[in-house]
């Protein structure tokens, strides 16, 4: 359109008594140096979820994952100082190319050691979502992750209460009002 160009501001001639027609602006799609009629413009597709969605989501693929026995669980990493070369023997032995590391916190320490390793993802349990999942080969969750991933999505809401009480203003008989409660 007319306002994607530089310059072109103020009508070249006057509306009236040129003889020419009348014109708004040189940057005008008429015109060789004006805009593009309805050109192509910046947009953003992306669709939002809602988190029950992406919360089911994430249940459907690792449950699926772990359908596929490609979900390992791991008792405890927790070396003295955070060595790369521990968390490369600790995969080796586990078997794994392509690796999920899922860690119970960004801050766990243990995150040191297999952060440098080619092929191998990491996530925490908060930012954990359902692309990762599959974009990884196997998941190796440690015992804490799963307690924190249980506590995400097996998420119990309470029972609605089935009585509620309510504060009304009842009239008596004299017509004057008096505070009570009513049991609904």
């Amino acid at each position: 359109g007319r306002g994607g160009g530089s310059g072109g501001g103020g009508a070249p001639w006057a509306g009236r008594g040129t003889g020419r027609r009348r014109l708004v602006s040189v940057r005008s799609p008429s015109w060789v140096v004006g805009g593009v009629t309805h050109g192509p413009r910046p947009r953003d597709f992306a669709a939002s979820l809602s988190r029950k969605v992406r919360e089911l989501a994430l249940r459907s693929v690792l449950s699926a994952k772990a359908a596929e026995g490609l979900v390992l669980v791991v008792g405890e990493f927790a070396p003295k100082v955070p060595k790369t070369k521990l968390a490369f023997e600790l995969l080796k032995k586990l078997g794994v190319r392509r690796p999920l590391v899922v860690f119970p916190t960004s801050e766990d320490p243990a995150r040191r050691a297999f952060r440098n390793l080619r092929n191998v993802h990491l996530a925490d349990v908060s930012v954990l979502n359902p692309y990762e999942v599959l974009r990884a080969r196997e998941v190796v969750l440690f015992k804490k992750s799963i307690d924190r991933l249980k506590e995400r999505l097996l998420k119990k809401k309470p029972a609605p209460a089935t009585v509620r009480e309510v504060k009304v203003r009842r009239k008596t008989k004299t017509g004057k009002k008096r505070p009570g409660v009513l049991k609904k």
